[in-house]
């Protein structure tokens, strides 16, 4: 009989590198203007982990 039980967890990061304060204002613009920015792919750390202590 397990004390702690975990199941189906899931993390998710967006990684990459800080933008300038130029790409910020361009994207916050598009945004406004209703035109799309470039998303960046997540990094999933954790993906549908179970366990039991």
């Amino acid at each position: 009989m397990p004390i702690i039980e975990v199941n189906h967890v899931t993390k998710e990061y967006k990684l990459g590198q800080l933008q300038s304060l130029k790409t910020t204002a361009l994207n916050q613009w598009r945004r406004l203007v209703g035109q799309p920015v470039e998303e960046r792919v997540p990094f999933r750390a954790l993906d549908d982990v179970t366990f039991s202590v």
